[in-house]
């Protein structure tokens, strides 16, 4: 019997006990379907977000466990105003601190309870991985992956971590020896979601008074802004702030030669203060002349016209900077990112002296390219097949318990070929 305990996120995040209660969503149809009596799943929670899956997904009944009344007391003290205290609290889930402590207690509870052999969670959470170390048991990391609608529609699974914490961001080019080139024209072909037409619509004109400005003799930079609460920025990049990143950018452009095209996450009309960051952000940028700002309201104009209208793109981290990859774009990656492999990507310094090999650059990321398409990132869908998940997550977890240098990893994934259920 192998056991698997769903870690739900019970910390409050963004003001709600239920940030993550459709993480769930994810797994539900495996977990369901799954016949294999030598599988077992639990699911874990704070009480709010247990409620919520099981008036959701009644058939998860047997599988949900209720968090003690201490567990779920440390839960609702966590909950504080987010912008003001919570967003630091919470931050301290991703080191050592009293918060982590507390959260590894409850961790080796459950584990003395229920002997799960491995614990699969979502986001970044430092307790997870102290405690599958303390207790010898597989910890397996999971978040979004580096490519988004209209693109490959994608999940990953990580033995050391998610974002700037997983094995591919500790990795170096070198590592990549048995990853084969690919074709940028293939890759985007295979990372196809079907019914999208990104592939022709990046030749489309774009038709909007804003681009007139656009002078295509000059060089053009794409920025899109991270989110104001991500921990994309708070903890995986120098900056505290998206007005810091125009502060870093902006004045190192040439106003005479350089035009840089900003746009704001898509998501930011959900979250509370992401109003007040980006209105910052813009206030600043206008004091350039060679910026194009698009707010919320250009969700026409999709990234891959940007991307292809743009000579570099720069990003903290964005997803958007993996899927620039597809267009073998020049992409300054400011931050750490799951897809920031060592002694690839150019500085902002070096693209702007014109101070790297673009040929060398080409062939290294098509390799990244080929790496994540075939043997790392997952589609949704992929998630739904019962044999296929559990076998993946006991493979990435199986991982975690052994100590593996970044090349071991790449080189155990690079035996799974996925084949993707578009």
């Amino acid at each position: 019997m192998k056991t698997f305990l769903f870690w739900v996120e019970p910390f409050p995040i963004r003001d709600t006990m239920i940030h993550f209660k459709d993480i769930i969503n994810f797994f539900n149809k495996a977990i369901v379907s799954n016949t294999n009596k030598e599988i077992k799943s639990l699911i874990y929670s704070n009480n709010e977000t247990i409620k919520e899956i099981a008036i959701s997904h009644p058939k998860l009944l047997t599988n949900l466990l209720i968090p003690d009344e201490i567990e779920q007391c440390l839960y609702k003290e966590c909950k504080v105003p987010w912008e003001n205290d919570g967003i630091n609290l919470w931050l301290n889930l991703f080191k050592e601190s009293e918060l982590t402590e507390r959260f590894v207690e409850i961790i080796i509870k459950l584990h003395k309870k229920y002997k799960f052999d491995y614990i699969v969670y979502w986001g970044t959470n430092f307790a997870i991985q102290k405690a599958s170390k303390l207790l010898k048991i597989g910890a397996i990391a999971m978040e979004l992956g580096c490519s988004r609608i209209p693109f490959l529609d994608s999940v990953v699974a990580d033995p050391f971590g998610n974002n700037g914490d997983s094995s591919i961001s500790h990795s170096d080019i070198s590592d990549f020896d048995l990853i084969n080139s690919n074709n940028n024209d293939i890759d985007l072909l295979l990372s196809n979601n079907l019914n999208n037409r990104f592939y022709t619509e990046r030749f489309e004109y774009i038709k909007d008074n804003i681009f007139l400005k656009i002078d295509l003799n000059k060089r053009i930079f794409f920025l899109p802004l991270q989110l104001f609460d991500d921990a994309n920025l708070l903890q995986y990049s120098s900056f505290k702030s998206i007005k810091e990143i125009l502060e870093y950018i902006l004045p190192k452009l040439d106003p005479e030669n350089d035009i840089i095209i900003i746009k704001e996450h898509p998501a930011s009309k959900f979250r509370k203060g992401a109003i007040y960051a980006n209105l910052e952000a813009k206030t600043y940028s206008m004091q350039y002349e060679n910026v194009v700002y698009l707010t919320d309201k250009y969700t026409e104009v999709n990234n891959s016209q940007l991307i292809s209208l743009s000579d570099c793109i720069i990003t903290v981290n964005s997803s958007v900077g993996f899927e620039a990859l597809y267009f073998n774009k020049p992409v300054v990656v400011l931050g750490k990112a799951t897809y920031k492999v060592n002694n690839v990507f150019p500085t902002l310094e070096n693209f702007l002296s014109n101070n790297f090999d673009i040929n060398e650059y080409i062939n290294k990321i098509s390799k990244i390219r080929n790496f994540f398409l075939n043997h790392y990132l997952l589609n949704k869908l992929d998630l739904d097949n019962p044999n296929f998940l559990f076998n993946y997550l006991e493979f990435i977890g199986e991982m975690n318990k052994k100590i593996l240098s970044p090349k071991e990893v790449i080189s155990k994934f690079s035996t799974y070929k996925i084949v993707h259920n578009l």
